[in-house]
């Protein structure tokens, strides 16, 4: 990744097009790190089938079979 080898500073920070992201998503990413010394934050995985409201339907990331990994991985190589 070409941004990646490009990037300078202690943390990265990877955002996906399809991401919604609050106006204080980087501050709130950046406490993590300061207050651990080792750490990959993650956020919860919301329903976006919902164009309307797409933050509106919260589901837990063990709602999501392994198939869906799996067709992704195989889409993306």
């Amino acid at each position: 990744n070409y941004g990646l080898s490009e990037a300078r500073g202690e943390v990265i920070i990877f955002i996906d097009s399809d991401i919604i992201v609050g106006s204080d998503f980087i501050e709130e990413h950046l406490s993590y790190h300061k207050k651990y010394d080792r750490v990959i934050v993650r956020a919860p995985v919301i329903r976006t089938q919902n164009r309307d409201n797409p933050i509106g339907e919260r589901m837990k990331l063990t709602d999501l079979s392994s198939a869906f990994y799996t067709i992704v991985h195989i889409i993306h190589l």
